[in-house]
């Protein structure tokens, strides 16, 4: 058991509802995790709610019985268990985590003596058919817009009534068949949820170390047509600067923390943020942002960044190609990036992160070479004053975008475009990439229905590991044509009526525009 801050101690009463808040991985990834931290002190906040905290303890083999973080209360011990999951691949530690409990994975083998399964997070929010044989209710939308309706139905005495009580919009109900649901979101940030107090541990370093969370905005300014975050967070909505501000006076003050993190989409797209960067400096303390669009960054945004103790900038060019950053909605400008990277390391930083992605559709061996020319540009710029990191990804079509109906590259090609970029890299440039295998299961589970269930218990029992996911697909017979060869335009998906994104015929069109322009 870890030792941590910002806990909640409840006395447990007769009559409480037991909440287990569940993520999927492990303790260092659930803490960076701002909606785990929101379910967690929302939920408290209703006297009625006990809610405890549980995380993965392995990410392979066999999973040790699931223990509160708070009190080491076995997760079957729970009237309601909530899962929140940001990442495809980890939908498997659902069910080894069930399975460790003794907890039947599997919604119609379990009675009414176990606990109601709830799982929601943005992939569920897109596609929640790969669970659907696995929860008891799938949450499609914001948190703070589901915990309420969903207290409100707990209130009932049975699962069937509580069940009967949920639907349209925010919640589907798998049991009941393929109902139509539309997604639930808060209109104004302002008058969202926003945890003051955030648990962290001393012992466990994570992707913001002990930083305070702030979400900036919500939704995205851009559309680049390969992200689904942009497209299920619609509208693009902020948070105003005044409330920022006085989280950030009052976070920084309760948390005993000397540096906050702003959350967003594209962090210079707000309009306070220059203000916000300003009272970090003014206040003393470091902050970050971690997600930052090329084409906002000039030298006085560099500037504030480098002043408030920002080492790494990180960017996201994805390609290097004109012709793939029209289609893709991500205008390439080479003298900008280059530009952008010079000005970092003038005014102080000490490392660039840049992030490419690989396989999409069209896709031509040149674009790819292109990749590792660029970064090589970058290199002989600046590489003898910071280091630069280069991050490779795979393309992953997601659901509610246009490319849902692409498919996958094949995962030796992707390795073949891989290995082009890398012996192409000075051997000081630091490089990773996603294995194109973790990324194809990625796809496979994203894009799947609702067969993908029986996959993810089998996954779970050989181990969780690649080559028990291959086992796991033969055994459950699923078709992967609409991987290796994508989905015909007029098909129905699996999340046709689960209204989350932009209207289908939209996605149609963007899709159609890009297929016509890959032809050019």
């Amino acid at each position: 058991m870890v030792v941590e801050y910002g806990v909640i101690r409840k006395k447990l009463k007769p009559g409480m509802l037991r909440i287990a808040i569940a993520y999927p991985s492990l303790y260092r990834v659930a803490v960076a995790s701002l909606s785990f931290h929101i379910l967690y002190y929302l939920l408290n906040s209703y006297e009625h709610v006990y809610a405890e905290r549980f995380v993965l303890q392995k990410l392979r083999g066999e999973e040790p019985l699931p223990r509160s973080i708070e009190t080491g209360t076995p997760l079957s011990k729970f009237h309601v268990i909530l899962f929140t999951v940001h990442y495809e691949n980890d939908y498997v530690n659902i069910v080894r985590m069930l399975m460790a409990s003794k907890i039947n994975p599997f919604r119609e083998k379990r009675d009414h003596n176990d606990p109601l399964i709830v799982i929601g997070g943005p992939t569920v929010t897109a596609n929640p058919e790969p669970l659907a044989d696995i929860a008891d209710v799938l949450a499609i939308g914001e948190s703070e817009k589901i915990i309420p309706r969903l207290l409100d139905a707990l209130q009932l005495e049975s699962k069937n009534q509580i069940l009967d009580f949920l639907g349209n919009p925010g919640f589907y109900i798998p049991s009941r068949g393929k109902e139509e649901v539309h997604k639930v979101f808060v209109k104004n940030l302002d008058e969202a949820y926003h945890p003051i107090i955030q648990f962290k541990s001393p012992e466990v370093d994570h992707a913001f170390g002990h930083a305070y969370m702030i979400e900036v905005d919500r939704g995205c300014y851009w559309s680049c047509a390969f992200c689904m975050g942009s497209h299920i967070y619609r509208p693009y909505r902020i948070r105003s600067t005044e409330r920022i501000i006085k989280y950030m006076m009052k976070g920084i003050e309760l948390n005993k923390s000397h540096k906050v993190v702003f959350i967003a989409t594209s962090f210079f797209n707000h309009p306070g943020s220059k203000k916000l960067l300003e009272k970090a400096i003014e206040l003393n303390i470091e902050a970050s942002a971690p997600s930052i669009r090329i084409e906002t960054l000039n030298r006085e945004n560099l500037e504030l960044l480098a002043s408030i103790g920002q080492k790494t900038l990180t960017i996201a060019p994805e390609v290097a190609s004109f012709r793939l950053g029209v289609i893709i909605g991500k205008p390439y400008n080479k003298e900008k990036i280059i530009e952008v990277v010079k000005l970092a390391s003038k005014v102080g930083f000490k490392n660039v992160k840049m992030y490419f992605m690989i396989g999409f559709p069209g896709e031509r061996i040149e674009e790819v070479k292109a990749i590792a020319d660029l970064i090589m540009n970058v290199y002989r710029e600046v590489g003898k004053k910071i280091l630069i990191e280069v991050s490779i990804n795979p393309l992953v079509p997601k659901p509610q975008t246009p490319l849902q109906w692409a498919p996958f590259e094949d995962v030796d090609r992707l390795r073949e475009k891989i290995v082009i970029i890398k012996r192409n890299l000075h051997h000081r440039i630091k490089f990773s990439f996603l294995d194109p295998r973790e990324a194809f299961v990625q796809a496979t589970i994203g894009l799947g229905n609702r067969r993908i269930s029986k996959a993810l218990a089998l996954w779970s029992i050989y181990g969780a590991g690649l080559g028990a996911w291959n086992k796991a697909i033969k055994e459950s017979n699923i078709d992967l044509s609409y991987i290796k060869k994508g989905r015909n335009i007029d098909q129905e998906l699996p999340w046709s009526h689960i209204r989350s994104g932009p209207p289908l015929e939209f996605l149609r069109k963007r899709w159609g525009t890009i297929l016509s322009m890959l032809t050019k």
